[in-house]
């Protein structure tokens, strides 16, 4: 049962993922990654921290990948934080990983 989840929350990801992007990527996720999961780790610094750790490393990992574009990760915590606390107020449905997606689009710049 564990398993099937875990593939549904994948093909989610990448279904939503694909519908804001055009394109499919395939993300390395949480066993949970929802937005109410988003909204539980607030009572949890520690939890919180790996979700925040995920997105950084997204954000160099994206650095690394796109010849086109550089994404600025000196981002504090906090601001990681909000932007995350409002796409999921925005987006109650969608995974919080998703939001990594806008967040490269709004620090993205030309190389």
């Amino acid at each position: 049962m564990k398993n099937t989840t875990l593939f549904l929350v994948f093909i989610f990801s990448i279904s939503s993922s694909y519908s804001e992007t055009k394109n499919i990527i395939n993300m390395h996720v949480f066993d949970d990654n929802s937005c109410g999961a988003w909204v539980q780790s607030a009572d949890d610094p520690n939890i919180r921290q790996v979700y925040t750790q995920w997105f950084r490393g997204f954000l160099s990992g994206y650095n690394y990948g796109d010849e086109k574009y550089t994404v600025n990760t000196n981002i504090n915590a906090a601001t990681i934080t909000l932007f995350i606390d409002k796409y999921c107020r925005e987006n109650p449905l969608m995974p919080f990983t998703s939001a990594s997606l806008k967040l490269t689009k709004e620090l993205r710049t030309k190389k």
